[in-house]
């Protein structure tokens, strides 16, 4: 079973699958944590560079790479946890998604880490990483997440699969009971 779970920077996404991985596999099940965005150079500067406009056939080849990965831990692990990216924000603060529609075929449900903005601020301030290559408000966070939120929902939805947003303060818990529905 393969679980993407989105959200952004600093909303907890790479604790999460950390987490979820050790306790799934202290119970004997295999889970296994993994970055697409980290998982060949040539993914890292697609994560990095990717606009909509980005050539199909570059697109399609570096998500093929991705998938024969992504299918071989799965033969090794019966969950694969995935630490996923919807959307970048361009200079002006307008998110500019960065999923691929040939993704709806790899995953098999899908997360979303709907954490409290302010949250997300104040731990940016206290990080290096994306926030120096923007002027973050706890504003422009929200509307960043309500934006990935409402683009991942149009794109499941016809698909016929749902968004699972990881709210409150159970997010594990939360998640947990996602991969016990699928039977892990």
């Amino acid at each position: 079973m393969l679980v993407a779970v989105y959200g952004v920077p600093r909303s907890g996404k790479t604790f999460l699958c950390n987490e979820v991985e050790k306790k799934l596999n202290a119970s004997k099940v295999k889970c296994i944590h993994l970055k697409p965005s980290k998982m060949t150079d040539d993914i890292s500067a697609l994560y990095t560079f990717l606009t909509p406009t980005y050539p199909q056939e570059q697109r399609k080849r570096i998500v093929d790479s991705i998938s024969e990965q992504l299918r071989a831990a799965e033969r090794k692990h019966p969950i694969v946890i995935l630490d996923c990216h919807y959307a970048y924000p361009d200079k002006t603060g307008t998110p500019i998604p960065v999923y691929d529609t040939y993704f709806h075929e790899i995953y098999d449900e899908y997360c979303y880490m709907d954490t409290d903005p302010a949250l997300i601020w104040q731990r940016m301030q206290q990080t290096n990483g994306i926030k120096d290559n923007y002027d973050y408000t706890i504003n422009t966070l929200n509307e960043w997440k309500k934006a990935e939120i409402a683009g991942l929902h149009e794109i499941l939805s016809c698909m016929g699969k749902s968004l699972h947003c990881l709210t409150g303060t159970e997010p594990q818990r939360q998640i947990l009971d996602i991969l016990q529905g699928g039977l892990i």
